[in-house]
């Protein structure tokens, strides 16, 4: 395997766009289509790369994706550096799930939810 890049089914991508925008800086990479709602988009910050595809269009290649919701069971980790300074410009636009802590194992992390419901957990390790 060469990458892994996670592909989010999502209802809306303009509002998932606005908000992985606003509250933690990522840029648009792609968007298609670029004049109407956009049905897919890929978006990065530093190394970290999410495709976000609406649920319509993302059922017709996969129909099991019609009925689950959105958000799922699994988190999204992000490594990050000077995680307090994340923290700061964060935590008043988000859903915060676990505020900053640090953890047993070496790290300082926190956990927010996006506007789709997906858990996305961010760490530092500690020196």
């Amino acid at each position: 395997m060469l990458s892994l890049t996670l592909e989010l089914l999502v209802e809306d991508v303009s509002i998932t766009l606005d908000w992985y925008r606003q509250v933690l800086g990522f840029e648009t990479l792609f968007m298609s289509p670029e004049v109407s709602t956009p049905t897919f988009a890929r978006i990065k910050r530093g190394t970290a790369e999410i495709m976000l595809f609406r649920r319509a269009e993302f059922a017709r290649e996969i129909p099991s994706f019609t009925t689950p919701p959105i958000g799922g069971t699994f988190v999204l980790y992000f490594e990050v550096n000077d995680i307090h300074k994340l923290w700061d410009s964060v935590q008043t636009y988000a859903s915060i799930i676990q505020p900053l802590h640090a953890t047993d194992y070496g790290s300082t992390e926190f956990t927010i939810q996006d506007c789709n419901g997906y858990h996305l957990m961010f760490g530092e390790r500690n020196q």
